[in-house]
């Protein structure tokens, strides 16, 4: 019995296989058909039309205080511009996650926010920064990095304590951290 159900398999199998072959071979005699692929443009994650530029002192020293001041402009005219900012706890009193709601705006038109700090430690930290635009009911984000150096620290030495420094396909010199949960 064992033999005779190895047989029905074996000969399954390459009825199976005859089979896509023959399908195969239906497929390759047709005319080949052009296909083209875009894979090999892909644009990307899109992102929202607004930019960010930002100025602050070079030189910050702990308990010091800090002005960043941080200039939007959107790319067309937007029912709502939203900008959410968190500071790392410490680079001020307390974890801080503001919200500033500038609402529409017009192409180009420059909305002004001021983020002022007092860096309790000597450290390389962040500001992150998300814009929203709204057009058509529609949400667009972006998101931006501020790096703030607090004692002039070699960021290079600090990155690497950080996790691992990498270097991408176009030179730019990258580091891979570990996850984290928000807390």
């Amino acid at each position: 019995m064992k033999h005779l159900m190895k047989n029905i398999c074996l000969t399954l199998g390459a009825l199976a296989f005859v089979s896509a072959c023959n399908a195969a071979e239906t497929i390759n005699t047709e005319p080949k058909a052009h296909k083209h692929s875009n894979l090999s443009k892909y644009p990307g994650k899109p992102q929202a039309g607004v930019e960010m530029n930002y100025t602050m002192d070079k030189s910050i020293e702990a308990g010091q205080a800090l002005e960043v001041s941080l200039t939007f402009t959107t790319r067309q005219n937007v029912e709502d511009l939203t900008v959410v900012y968190s500071i790392d706890k410490k680079l001020g009193d307390a974890s801080a996650k503001v919200t500033e709601v500038f609402g529409s705006r017009v192409a180009g038109e420059a909305s002004n926010l001021n983020i002022n700090l007092v860096p309790k430690q000597i450290g390389y930290y962040y500001i992150n920064v998300f814009a929203t635009i709204t057009n058509n009911g529609m949400k667009r984000s972006r998101s931006f990095a501020i790096p703030v150096n607090v004692g002039n620290v070699d960021a290079k030495q600090y990155m690497k304590k950080m996790g691992e420094v990498k270097v991408d396909s176009t030179g730019q010199r990258i580091i891979s951290m570990p996850a984290s949960s928000p807390k």
